[in-house]
């Protein structure tokens, strides 16, 4: 109780990214309001997405197991975890709805993990950099993918 651990650690250290899986599975929405109140500006959404993601269901497989989508989570035979059904938008919704300012939801989703990346080009748009955009409507759904240049999916 006098050590702060691992995650105390982390948000107490303003160098340190914190990197949250915002799918109501992972992390309670309580500790995510926590995280992002104490970390704000270094947190990078990620996702540990398997192929059921955006869709559900059952029939995928991880690492040679079977895995079907039980308690809003892909789960191996027995109940175990084994990833996420959370896409980047879903995560950006997400954080949004639990407080965190659209702009700064939708920085955690693209210049905080460029950061992390190392890849200051990545991230935002400006002349000469690279110019993949997702587009999303005003429910925060993908409506286009532009990768290159180029659409790659319109909904």
């Amino acid at each position: 109780h006098r050590e702060p651990g691992l995650a105390g650690a982390a948000l107490s250290r303003p160098d340190v990214i914190v990197q949250l899986i915002v799918d109501g599975v992972h992390l309670a929405k309580d500790t995510v309001r926590l995280v992002w109140g104490l970390a704000a500006g270094r947190v990078a959404l990620v996702t540990d997405a398997t192929a059921l993601a955006g869709q559900g269901g059952s029939g995928a497989t991880l690492g040679g197991a079977p895995i079907e989508a039980r308690e809003g989570a892909p789960r191996r035979p027995g109940g175990v975890l084994a990833g996420s059904m959370l896409t980047m938008a879903e995560a950006v919704r997400a954080l949004h709805a639990l407080g965190a300012p659209l702009a700064e939801a939708l920085e955690a989703a693209s210049l905080v993990p460029a950061r992390v990346l190392g890849a200051g080009e990545l991230g935002r748009l400006d002349v000469g950099l690279p110019g993949d955009i997702v587009v999303l409507d005003d429910r925060l759904e993908v409506r286009r993918v532009l990768v290159g240049g180029r659409i790659r999916v319109e909904a």
